[in-house]
Formats: structure tokens, C-alpha cells, sequence
């Protein structure tokens, strides 16, 4: 496996079983900031681009390039908690939380802080592809 192309087939092996393989939205770079009511503008957080995949109890983080984050573990098991047991994909970022609360990447590179997963885009539920639907109705 070369460097440069995503692993999506251990998403699909190894964790989930039951939920499709989905690459992650790949952000729009633009020349210079613009104010367009078709757009949605989100805040940019400091921390690492990933796709949570929830499924039979059990729960997985993925980076961008489909690595498996295994350091996030005690994140993970928090995610499954708060989520059904149902098929869920999520796409977002795993921040950690400094002791002002606010978003730190300083204490996410030192395993710091508090970790928490702002998720941005529900792309998987109950078995249903949500990625046709509008963006402002997924968030």
C-alpha cells in the first residue's frame, strides 16, 4: 500500500462489516475568503481530520487516508456510549480540549487534555446513505 492512497478496504473488514466504504469530502480550497448564501462556512478546529464508523457496539476512527486511529481508543468507547447501535458514519475531527476549554492542538500532539470528536457531517444512518441529501440537512 503506497503512502498516498487510502486503505478503505480495512474499514470495511476489520470493523464494519455491515457499512459501505466512504471516502471522506475532500474540503474546497479557494483563492480568497467570499460570502456566497449557496456555501455553508464552518470554523476550521485544530485538530485531526476523521471518519467515525459506529456498528454492533462497537466503534472505529479513521484518518482522512483511512488509517486506523489506534491511539484514540478511550475516544472511541465514549463515541459508542452516546451513539445507537445501529450503523453510523460520521465525518468530522478529533480535537482535544485545553484546561481553558478551548480547542488545542498543542494538547492533542501531546496526548493532553480533554479529547472530544466535533462531528460535521452525518453521511450513514440506520442503513440509509445520506450523502444525496442536502448538506444543511445532514448537519
Amino acid at each position: 500500500m503506497s503512502l498516498g492512497r487510502p486503505n478503505y478496504a480495512l474499514m470495511r473488514t476489520r470493523t464494519a462489516p455491515a457499512l459501505p466504504r466512504i471516502e471522506p469530502v475532500v474540503p474546497t480550497l479557494r483563492p480568497a475568503p467570499f460570502n456566497d448564501p449557496a456555501w455553508l462556512f464552518e470554523p476550521k478546529y485544530d485538530g485531526f481530520r476523521g471518519l467515525v464508523y459506529l456498528t454492533g457496539g462497537r466503534c472505529t476512527i479513521y484518518s482522512k487516508r483511512g488509517n486506523k486511529f489506534s491511539r484514540f481508543r478511550q475516544l472511541e468507547a465514549r463515541l459508542c456510549g452516546a451513539f445507537p447501535k445501529r450503523g453510523v458514519i460520521l465525518d468530522g475531527e478529533v480535537v482535544a480540549f485545553g484546561p481553558d476549554g478551548r480547542v488545542s492542538f498543542w494538547h492533542l500532539m501531546r496526548g493532553e487534555g480533554t479529547l472530544g470528536y466535533v462531528a460535521f457531517d452525518i453521511l450513514w444512518l440506520r442503513g440509509k446513505d445520506l450523502r444525496q441529501l442536502p448538506l444543511i440537512e445532514r448537519k
